[in-house]
C-alpha cells in the first residue's frame, strides 16, 4: 500500500512540475549584474511592506496570473522616486513567472524601470528581506549607494 501511494505521489509531483511556466531570460544574452539592472533602472528604493492585497484573481486554467497591490513604506531612495501613491503591483507570486512574493511586513529592494508600477525580480527588485542587516543585504545595498553618487 506504501509502495502504490509512493507511486503515486511521485506521479503527482512530476505531473504538477510540468505544468510550471519557467521565469527566464533570452538564452543568447548574459544575466545583468546589479549594476547593471541599477543604471537600467528609473527608480531603486528600499521599502518595507505594509499591506497587500489582491486586485484580481488568479485563473489556473486560462493560464492568467493574478494581480497583488502591496503597499509600501519607503526606507531608503537610491535612484529617481518611489510611486507617489505608494504601492506597487505584481503578477500573484506563483510557478516560476518572474515575480516576488509579497508579504506584509517585510523588507525589499525595488527596481522599476518606468513609471510603471509594476515590480518583478527580471528587473532587479529582490525579496522578501528578513534582515535588512544582514552582511549580504548591506554589501549590495553599498554597491548600490555607491552607484548613486
Amino acid at each position: 500500500m506504501m509502495t502504490r501511494l509512493f507511486a503515486f505521489a511521485a506521479l503527482f509531483c512530476v505531473v504538477a512540475a510540468s505544468n510550471g511556466y519557467p521565469c527566464s531570460r533570452d538564452p543568447n544574452t548574459s544575466v545583468p549584474t546589479p549594476e547593471e539592472l541599477f543604471a537600467q533602472a528609473a527608480t531603486v528604493f528600499v521599502a518595507h511592506v505594509v499591506k497587500v492585497q489582491e486586485m484580481m484573481a488568479s485563473n489556473m486554467e486560462k493560464h492568467e496570473a493574478g494581480t497583488v497591490q502591496a503597499t509600501f513604506r519607503a526606507i531608503e531612495i537610491l535612484k529617481g522616486s518611489p510611486p507617489s501613491s505608494s504601492y506597487v503591483m505584481s503578477d500573484a507570486y506563483s510557478y516560476g513567472n518572474c515575480t516576488l512574493a509579497l508579504l506584509a511586513g517585510a523588507d525589499y529592494i525595488f527596481f522599476m524601470k518606468d513609471d510603471n508600477d509594476h515590480i518583478n525580480s527580471l528587473e532587479g527588485s529582490a525579496g522578501p528581506i528578513l534582515n535588512l542587516h544582514a552582511t549580504q543585504v548591506q554589501s549590495l545595498l553599498e554597491k548600490l549607494r555607491a552607484q548613486a553618487k
